[in-house]
């Protein structure tokens, strides 16, 4: 054997005469092509091109299909004796589709058959091309993905339509002149040996199945043909866009759908569309190949044989991937998974992709994911973020991640999220929302409740408590944790402008953030009677902090009994006034400032409410409510009830309590005036009190105010009031008391805009016949 590189081989010589390779033409048909031209056998071509002759003595790594693959020096004694460039010598072999379509395993110069559904002998042929080309044969019918032509819309062929026997299974005889477009096996009549008749069927001739009423085989023989030809995936796969799928991690998508397709009882109920005929030859077909393969191998490991049901397995597939979303892709491979029975029906771990195939893209796992979620643990929904179709798998780095996310995360979960996902109110509502700031923790970690719970230790919240939230959040549907997963994704996305794991620690052990006389002050100037400053201490360390006020400084946090306690400081925040919302807002913002802390006072992430209003969430079916929708006079009274005003509107108090937070009203009516106000009047009531001889209770009803005030403004410009409260409760006094409380008005606000005491007020009402109401609203027998 001579080892002399073939190009520098003086004996190479270029050949008399020269036939261009068609595109796309396979190395084996264009030798055939050469060796007709010139009458030469195939050994004698081989021979002048510098190839090694094939037969029983070939040397060690001389392989028995040159079209696999070339060495480099092979390729280039080629293109000396045909004036080709080497890459184009190289084109016509399976190495142009090496790591794409097929895998060759290059020391033997074999196709590694598993992987790719990759087809080491044998070709499939469209009959019409052949006729059209002389009997050339296309490279790309070598693969396993090739089922239909596109050009004529028909299946492709297996076998000879005489001897039955598949194509280009093994090299045409190197004794014989190639006859283009017949087949070249031996006749199966004649004894073999030495110069055995051929088949010679008219392979041009052979019939065919047209394809032009299934287009659906059609389009997905262009969806492979196009990503064979270097076509971005996402293309005709939108679901690829973003990742780094490539043609051949697409293929090994559609290989691990279609080992599902071939186990499928009811193959029907996925090709709908599939004429009758069609679905008869697919079953009978698959029932003889069954037959034929090992028990030991899983049929659809290696490439199938019969066209007809690689086209189903790739239609199938294709319309699978082509979905425009992971979600989408996910809900499409449900019904294939519903056939599964034995091992394929065992739902794969989240974290693996064993029973798939290992070498299945990201973007087809989390599909994956997706369709088998329903049942994942609750957990694994999340850290897989599987009901949102995440192609990453959970951190390494979990906890050093889920420590960096507590960071920014509150522990009272942002009011407007908390609205979509949560239906309740009350306590239960805030302790609801701590527990949905730790569930935010598991989105893509795998980190179990213990240590979550641990990294926000004074939220009180339990592993158990976690699991619980989330089963009662399920009882409203998936579509709960879709938007948690999704919110977690946007925060470590867009992260945060606020660290609120360092204002923990700053703020947690203050206890005076207002300052007092400042505060009074304001009141004077915006109320007859100041609100509490403690509420306003711990208004402003929920904001600044994002943590319950259960978890302050002890001379903040509530009493007992707690509910009642916690009912007075959400009464106070529904009756803050804008100017007292600005202040306390810029009290917080001065703090901040003195400790070198450049973020806003406030901050939660912008919901997606396009994305949200498509899911079934459970605060979804409350409706929103703006706070110029309240009517002022349910503000004013001394304690307003946030449960009857949500009752109005159907809605939830945590509605109430957020309009109003966004958007405070100015409740006041001339009865609220400040002192200011009031002062400046102070003269003209005098003049009405002593020329006109008005009782203070109708002074106060002309100019509007509590009669309170009249009193005490009289009072201090010397005016000598009379003994006594009784004179001053007129009958228009008692009529206005009758029709208040009959309004719904409490004792407590009727005495409080007499003047007069809620004994005296009770009193005054059962003298005319007016029922009273226990606190509960009920009546008072006797």
């Amino acid at each position: 054997m001579n080892n002399q590189n073939p190009a520098c081989r003086k004996d190479l010589r270029t050949l008399p005469l020269r036939s261009a390779p068609l595109p796309g033409e396979a190395l084996d048909s264009w030798l055939e092509t050469l060796a007709h031209l010139h009458q030469a056998t195939l050994g004698d071509l081989e021979t002048a091109l510098g190839l090694t002759p094939r037969g029983k003595n070939r040397p060690a790594g001389t392989p028995t299909n040159w079209t696999i693959a070339l060495l480099p020096d092979e390729a280039a004694g080629i293109a000396k004796c045909t004036g080709l460039p080497p890459t184009r010598v190289h084109a016509m072999t399976l190495a142009h589709y090496d790591q794409r379509a097929v895998a060759i395993d290059k020391p033997s110069r074999s196709v590694i058959r598993p992987r790719l559904w990759g087809r080491g002998r044998d070709s499939r042929y469209c009959p019409r091309c052949l006729n059209d080309s002389g009997g050339r044969w296309q490279l790309v019918w070598r693969l396993g993905w090739s089922h239909a032509c596109t050009t004529h819309q028909v299946l492709l062929r297996d076998h000879c339509p005489a001897c039955s026997r598949p194509q280009r299974r093994r090299a045409p005889t190197s004794l014989s002149i190639p006859i283009p477009g017949l087949c070249a096996l031996p006749a199966t009549s004649s004894p073999a040996g030495p110069g055995q008749p051929r088949c010679a069927a008219a392979l041009t001739h052979a019939p065919t199945i047209s394809l032009e009423h299934v287009p659906q085989l059609l389009d997905a023989q262009r969806q492979i043909g196009a990503l064979l030809d270097g076509q971005d995936p996402s293309v005709d796969f939108p679901a690829y866009a973003g990742s780094d799928a490539t043609t051949a991690t697409v293929l090994e998508d559609l290989r691990a759908i279609g080992l599902r397709i071939f186990a499928a009882p009811h193959i029907n109920e996925l090709v709908p569309w599939l004429p009758a005929d069609f679905l008869q030859e697919y079953t009978t077909q698959l029932q003889s190949e069954l037959a034929r393969t090992p028990a030991k191998t899983r049929y659809g490991t290696f490439a199938p044989a019969p066209s007809i049901v690689t086209a189903i397995a790739a239609a199938v597939g294709a319309d699978i991937l082509s979905a425009p979303t992971i979600e989408d892709v996910g809900t499409r491979l449900r019904p294939l998974l519903h056939q599964q029975s034995g091992y394929l029906a065992q739902v794969q771990s989240p974290g693996s992709g064993a029973l798939w195939g290992q070498r299945t893209s990201l973007t087809f796992r989390a599909a994956l994911r997706y369709a088998q979620s329903p049942r994942y643990r609750r957990v694994d929904r999340m850290r897989y973020r599987a009901v949102t179709g995440g192609r990453h798998t959970p951190d390494s780095q979990a906890r050093q991640h889920a420590r960096s996310r507590a960071a920014y995360l509150p522990e009272l979960l942002w009011a407007e999220p908390s609205l979509w996902l949560l239906a309740d109110s009350g306590t239960h509502n805030r302790w609801s929302r701590r527990v949905l700031s730790l569930a935010l923790l598991t989105v893509g970690l795998r980190i179990n409740l213990r240590e979550v719970a641990g990294l926000l230790p004074d939220s009180g919240i339990k592993p158990n408590g976690i699991s619980r939230t989330l089963r009662h959040l399920e009882s409203h549907g998936a579509d709960a944790i879709t938007a948690l997963t999704g919110l977690a994704d946007r925060i470590d996305l867009h992260g945060s402008p606020i660290d609120y794991e360092r204002r923990r620690q700053l703020f947690r052990s203050t206890a005076d953030f207002v300052p007092a006389t400042e505060w009074y002050r304001l009141e004077r100037e915006l109320r007859t009677q100041p609100a509490s400053l403690v509420q306003a201490q711990r208004w402003v360390f929920e904001t600044i902090t994002g943590s319950p006020i259960e978890t302050a400084h002890s001379e903040l946090t509530l009493g007992k009994p707690r509910r009642e306690n916690l009912w007075g400081y959400r009464a106070f925040s529904l009756r803050l006034l804008p100017q007292e919302v600005a202040f306390l807002a810029e009290i917080a913002g001065r703090h901040l400032h003195d400790h070198g802390i450049d973020e806003p006072v406030t901050w939660q992430p912008a919901v997606d409410l396009a994305a949200w209003q498509r899911l079934n969430l459970p605060g979804s079916r409350h409706p929103k409510v703006s706070s110029e929708d309240i009517p002022l006079e349910w503000l004013q009274v001394q304690a307003p009830s946030a449960s009857r005003i949500a009752k109005h509107f159907g809605t939830t108090q945590e509605h109430i309590y957020y309009a109003l937070a966004v958007r405070p009203r100015d409740w006041r009516t001339p009865l609220h005036r400040s002192r200011q106000e009031i002062s400046a009047q102070a003269e003209t009531w005098v003049a009405w009190y002593q020329d006109e001889q008005l009782s203070a209770n109708k002074i106060a009803l002309r100019a509007g105010v509590d009669v309170r005030a009249v009193l005490r403004e009289l009072k201090a410009r010397g005016v000598t009031l009379p003994v006594g409260r009784r004179s001053l409760l007129t009958a228009d006094t008692i009529d206005e008391m009758i029709t208040r409380y009959r309004r719904g008005e409490s004792l407590r606000a009727v005495a409080s805009h007499a003047g007069s005491s809620e004994t005296t007020v009770a009193r005054i009402l059962r003298a005319h016949g007016v029922t009273l109401r226990s606190r509960r609203g009920t009546p008072i027998s006797g």
